[in-house]
């Protein structure tokens, strides 16, 4: 079960694109994500659920078919959102924090 949505940002976190399908691609010019950089997920693979497509990457559809190669979600964490007021709060004078 694939764990993310679409809107989700997420970092990239192995980018072994080994497997002979994804080297023939490389190859043919199609763009692949890079191990530490962030994305943002566009599409859950309409095939496949375990497939992601990425805002970040957009590719032409495979040859033969209607897709677009995606990229399996096990190479992606998600990214956690850290709101600026926690730095904020840290910034405020003591007696500020303590009475809030």
């Amino acid at each position: 079960m694939n764990p993310f949505h679409v809107g989700q940002r997420v970092q990239c976190i192995s980018d072994a694109w080994s497997h002979p399908p994804a080297l023939a691609y490389i190859r043919q010019g199609y763009f692949y994500p890079h191990k530490g950089l962030i994305y943002t997920i566009r599409e859950i693979g309409p095939i496949n659920m375990e497939l992601v497509l990425l805002e970040e990457v957009r590719n032409r559809t495979m040859p033969g078919t209607i897709y677009e190669p995606g990229f399996r979600y096990r190479n992606f964490r998600p990214v956690k959102n850290t709101s600026i007021e926690v730095f904020r709060a840290l910034l405020s004078p003591i007696h500020e924090r303590e009475n809030a």
